[in-house]
């Protein structure tokens, strides 16, 4: 759970302006990355190039799913989900946190009636929730 650390110290801050202005800050997606690499270096060298090379995979298939989305992701929300992919570590609880975040996602879209939908909310609560499962 430590590894979820910096993500809870930083999520107000990301989830405001996503919420405010539907921007997530590179400043804060750097502060993030900064402080997930602090804690995870403390790790092996091998489990911690492992856990880059993953962040990297997921980056450059969000980078790909965004480009075939059309517009309805943005590159913000994909550089956060590579980040969560870091503080995750396995692919068993990316995939649980995103099919968090789509449901999570999906009630936001439904309660609010708008187009458009800020998803770092949802991200973020569904890498928590898929880090509390596997706990």
């Amino acid at each position: 759970m430590t590894s979820c650390l910096p993500l809870i110290l930083l999520s107000p801050w990301i989830i405001a302006s996503d919420v405010r202005r539907h921007v997530i800050p590179n400043r804060a997606l750097v502060a993030l990355l900064a402080l997930i690499e602090l804690v995870h270096v403390r790790s092996s060298s091998a489990s911690f190039l492992h856990v880059n090379l993953f962040a990297i995979y997921l980056l450059v298939g969000g980078i790909c799913m965004r480009s075939l989305s059309k517009g309805g992701i943005g590159m913000g929300d994909v550089k956060l989900f590579s980040l969560l992919g870091l503080i995750l570590g396995s692919l068993s609880k990316v995939l649980t946190a995103l099919t968090c975040a789509s449901l999570l996602g999906l009630v936001w879209l439904l309660v609010e009636r708008k187009r458009v939908i800020p998803f770092a909310p949802a991200l973020i609560g569904g890498a928590l929730f898929a880090q509390i499962l596997s706990s």
